[in-house]
């Protein structure tokens, strides 16, 4: 009987993980038919098929990655370069993966100026290094040369989920299977075990034939000494709670 109860729960856990992920599963396409918006093509180099896909594609990835992935083209970027117009784009639509300046990329082209910028904010900027981003280039740059914007968009989307995509285990179905069998098989042979042990030891196994003593002890207070000591507050040249210490987001760019 016991062992039939330990099943159904194993089973119940088991299940209750399949359904968590399959939930995370069906938030992610939800996500795709609420139609967010991924791609801004002021400068009208992509078509709507094609925007739809990257959009698709960049979306599916956002929940591996935990970063938003943006592509953003303009004729005029208003007096600003590459770069500063990729960070106030993203600053002034409140990116960032699940709340506002969260972690977000953005790729930017920039036909006035012919030049593509790669901008990082958030974790993706801590963990998309110099060397990241010229090698994200360096792909990005083989297909807008010849004049492919949305092979171009697609190369950008595959090579930052190649640099992040290790940062959330949890997001793989079967990373999450895995995990519940085995928590589930120790919890259940910790309980099954605990059920099945008998107690063998009794009160007579630890007196001694023919004696029954009591003995009596007492503790005695004599007195509690305390000591004090001032703790020392922060310093006074570290900046207050909510102040950036640097600002703008990382990234790079490059002519075409």
């Amino acid at each position: 009987m016991k062992q039939k109860k330990l099943r159904k729960s194993f089973l119940l856990f088991l299940s209750f993980c399949i359904i968590f992920q399959v939930f995370l599963m069906i938030k992610s396409v939800v996500k795709a038919e609420e139609g967010e918006q991924r791609v801004y093509d002021e400068a009208g180099l992509l078509r709507d098929f094609e925007i739809e896909e990257i959009e698709k594609k960049a979306i599916k990835a956002e929940d591996k990655i935990e970063t938003e992935l943006y592509i953003v083209t303009t004729k005029d970027t208003k007096g600003r370069t590459s770069e500063e117009y990729a960070e106030n784009f993203g600053r002034e639509n409140g990116f960032g993966y699940q709340r506002q300046e969260g972690s977000y990329i953005i790729f930017l082209i920039d036909m006035q100026n012919r030049m593509i910028w790669i901008s990082t904010s958030g974790r993706a900027k801590a963990e998309i290094g110099a060397k990241e981003v010229d090698d994200i280039l360096d792909e990005i740059y083989m297909d807008i040369s010849k004049g492919d914007y949305y092979q171009s968009c697609l190369s950008y989307l595959k090579m930052s989920e190649k640099y992040l995509k290790n940062t959330n285990l949890l997001s793989n179905p079967l990373v999450c299977l895995a995990i519940a069998a085995s928590v589930g098989g120790i919890v259940t042979g910790v309980l099954y075990s605990q059920a099945s042990s008998k107690m063998t030891a009794q009160a007579r196994d630890y007196q001694v034939q023919g004696e029954f003593r009591v003995n009596q002890k007492s503790d005695l207070y004599v007195r509690t000494t305390v000591k004090s000591r001032k703790i020392e507050t922060e310093s006074k040249n570290m900046p207050p709670k909510g102040e950036r210490k640097e600002g703008g987001n990382g990234g790079g760019g490059r002519h075409f």
